[in-house]
């Protein structure tokens, strides 16, 4: 019961990744030579159709683990417990610094330029949506 919050969201993450990819391919290519590269991907990786695929779930995990820390501090200044630093969680201090610096520096790449979009069932538009809604 005490980790109901993060099991639950960790499987509603693992859910909504699995559907994503039995989706299907979205062949959004246009392009004879990124069709061309594309074809050879998923014939490298016929199950992820490409390693953007574990970066996508990747940024879903992240969102989840802020969900989930995000809730159990709010639960606690709630509940007018005034926790000291040790007790406030994996995001916290030096490690909640860094963390934003990295949502901030993803956000900042994936709006200059498309370049840096990630490609297959998890890419495209709902990465770049999930490291935007991670920054304040």
């Amino acid at each position: 019961v005490r980790n109901l919050p993060e099991v639950a969201c960790f499987t509603m993450v693992t859910l909504a990744g699995l559907l994503l990819r039995l989706r299907g391919d979205p062949m959004r290519f246009t392009q004879p030579n990124d069709v061309a590269v594309w074809e050879q991907i998923k014939q490298e990786w016929p199950i992820l159709m490409g390693a953007d695929t574990l970066l996508g779930f990747q940024t879903m995990l992240r969102v989840c683990l802020l969900f989930t820390v995000s809730l159990r501090i709010w639960g606690r200044h709630r509940a007018h417990n005034k926790p000291d630093e040790a007790t406030l969680g994996p995001l916290s201090g030096m490690a909640a610094v860094f963390s934003l610096g990295a949502m901030v520096a993803r956000t900042n790449m994936c709006a200059r330029s498309d370049v840096y979009w990630l490609e297959g069932p998890l890419g495209w538009e709902m990465p770049v949506a999930l490291e935007t809604t991670m920054v304040p």
